[in-house]
């Protein structure tokens, strides 16, 4: 019976150690978080590793994709191939698997098949994502594709683990809210000048020629009234980075309205000149503006701002709300609800 007993533990044993996977997924950082070229082509972006223990290895039937970031499907990228390799350098040497993967929609889950790829015992093996991008995506905006766990299936032998690349983004121009923006605070009545918005304009594209910005597009939001309240929007130069407009140079003035749009602007930067511009957003007050009214400017969406050389600008530059200090009246908690006077 103790025999039986040992000869039972140790089957157990065995039993336990066969259940682990024979394959582990993995991804070792490579490639590094970088840059997402524009209007290129077989772009490797990440690299998966299958690595098979001394026990057995597995077939790979199937490879799902998963993708996070903000890069939009068919704008920003536009294509997805997965191949095989051997020495883990994306070198032309890999065997496409599958079909190629054309980005629409919504969709964030890319699954290829109709493949059976072995990873023999003790050996290991690559998967590699590689990706197109159009001539136009918007800087700023980030792509990663990963495997999820249960996102590899074999047909024989057992696999195990994730791996989660690193975000790629696309570096260009771009636009955001300054440091020195006017934060929440008052709309003076009668005032010309106010600083409500600081703009900037930047790069994150270290080498490469200036991009000159041609249009600027403004959006109002709040309850101001257009024309009565707020008469005037201008656009000026924040070379002291300071927010402020003294010692600055206007360079275009255009009556209030729900959105504004100054064109005809040169204003240049980049990598060969300075990395950032910082301009300011004035509006001109009326002396009948009604306190508790409101008014904000922004660079409210990607293509609001937009350059001579008709690259996108991306990001946006939102700025606070402006508050009409002043007395308000309003009926009071202990004002008697509708009724009849005796």
């Amino acid at each position: 019976m103790r025999r039986l007993s040992t000869l039972f533990a140790a089957a157990l044993f065995l039993g336990a150690g066969s259940a682990g996977a024979a394959v582990t997924i993995s991804n070792t950082g490579t490639p590094a978080a970088g840059e997402l070229l524009v209007n290129t082509a077989n772009q490797a972006i990440t690299r998966i590793r299958l690595v098979a223990d001394t026990t057995e290895g597995a077939t790979i039937t199937q490879v799902t994709l998963t993708k996070a970031g903000t890069a939009v499907n068919g704008t920003d990228w536009d294509e997805l191939k997965l191949y095989w390799d051997e020495d883990g350098t994306y070198n032309g040497n890999e065997t496409k698997l599958g079909d190629t993967a054309t980005p629409s929609g919504s969709t964030t889950a890319f699954v290829f098949s109709g493949f059976s790829q072995e990873v023999p015992t003790s050996q290991t093996r690559y998967l590699w994502a590689v990706v197109r991008t159009p001539a136009n995506p918007v800087p700023g905006r980030t792509l990663r594709l990963s495997v999820a766990t249960g996102g590899i299936l074999v047909s024989s032998g057992t696999i195990s683990g994730y791996a989660t690349a690193n975000y790629q983004t696309v570096w260009g121009p771009q636009v955001a809210r300054g440091w020195k923006s006017q934060g929440v605070g008052e709309l003076l009545p009668s005032q010309a000048a106010q600083p409500i918005l600081q703009i900037k304009l930047f790069t994150t594209k270290p080498t490469g020629p200036a991009v000159t910005v041609n249009s600027i597009k403004l959006t109002k939001a709040g309850t101001a009234v257009n024309s009565t309240e707020w008469d005037l929007v201008e656009l000026w130069t924040d070379n002291n980075d300071d927010g402020l407009t003294a010692g600055e140079t206007k360079l275009a003035s255009l009556p209030a309205g729900a959105t504004v749009t100054f064109t005809g602007l040169s204003i240049a930067f980049g990598a060969s000149l300075s990395d950032s511009v910082k301009l300011i957003a004035t509006v001109r007050t009326s002396a009948y503006v009604v306190p508790n009214h409101t008014l904000r400017l922004s660079v409210a969406a990607v293509g609001h701002v937009i350059t001579q050389e008709t690259k996108p600008v991306g990001g946006t530059a939102v700025g606070s709300y402006q508050y009409v200090y002043g007395m308000v009246a309003a009926l009071g908690a202990n004002t008697p609800a509708t009724g009849t006077v005796d």
